[in-house]
């Protein structure tokens, strides 16, 4: 393997190596469960929610500002919700430290 000219002259080169090496193989659970719930499960229960309520409301029709605002609050309030439940669920389901 070659190195690159930036390491090519630095003295902490063999440092640099053993650290990647050690970061490349650390065991472990995947985060990608925990990503999808913490990013992904929230921002679709706000659009989800601004779907639905643009269905059942009308909004298409008469889009007053009373009803973009009630559209958000609703939508921030579920996605709220989903954030605490999640944490309430993650803490009585999680691993004692």
């Amino acid at each position: 393997m070659s190195q690159q000219k930036p390491c090519k002259d630095c003295y902490q080169k063999h440092d640099c190596r053993e650290i990647y090496h050690h970061l490349g193989n650390a065991k472990g659970p995947s985060v990608a469960p925990k990503a999808v719930i913490a990013f992904l499960l929230p921002l679709t229960v706000f659009t989800g929610t601004l779907a639905a309520f643009e269905t059942f409301s009308d909004l298409t029709k008469k889009a007053d500002h009373i009803h973009i605002v009630l559209a958000l609050l609703l939508a921030t309030s579920a996605a709220l919700a989903v954030v605490i439940i999640t944490k309430a669920v993650h803490r009585k389901l999680g691993k004692p430290k």
